[in-house]
């Protein structure tokens, strides 16, 4: 098997998305360490990001119909 080939956007797209994951990630585990409560922070994360989701919901689909 070869290694697949992706788009020179599709692989900046990703990864801009797994960056931006991984400060939030350390962002969130550093706030854990220095004891701020973060129940509440990542609901709202989490909300937030189905929101943005849903709002996005067909252009999402129009570019996963792209990659495919």
């Amino acid at each position: 098997m070869g290694k697949a080939k992706f788009a020179p956007e599709v692989t900046s797209f990703l990864s801009s998305i797994f960056d931006v994951s991984l400060k939030v990630l350390v962002l969130l585990i550093v706030a854990g360490t220095l004891g701020f409560e973060l129940t509440a922070l990542v609901g709202i994360l989490a909300a937030a990001g189905f929101e943005v989701v849903m709002a996005l919901q067909v252009s999402l689909g129009n570019f996963a119909a792209g990659i495919t």
